[in-house]
């Protein structure tokens, strides 16, 4: 289910599309443990940083932001995600600095 929601190139800007589709990658991340294999580990971070990129609610910055904190505070065992999750919130306030023009 979630590797359909990859494969789609528009953005994810519904917010109980955005809650649903993140507690599915929840059980999925909750399934990690200290036994899984670095591949699985791999395989589930860069799905899960699929579906965090596409998140975007256009002028709504607010909204986005809300999005990614609640994504972190799921999936803080992740490095990879994490890490996206960093890169998006930078990006944001990129676009925020570029929409008030500085």
């Amino acid at each position: 289910m979630l590797t359909f929601f990859c494969e789609q190139k528009q953005k994810l800007d519904d917010g109980f599309l955005i809650n649903s589709i993140l507690q599915v990658a929840k059980t999925l991340h909750d399934k990690i443990d200290f036994m899984s294999q670095q591949s699985e580990i791999d395989r589930v971070s860069k799905i899960i940083c699929k579906i965090i990129r596409r998140i975007d609610h256009g002028k709504d910055l607010d909204k986005t932001l809300n999005d990614y904190t609640t994504a972190r505070g799921i999936f803080g065992n992740l490095d990879e995600v994490t890490e996206t999750l960093v890169f998006c919130s930078l990006q944001l306030a990129t676009r925020c600095h570029a929409l008030t023009k500085g």
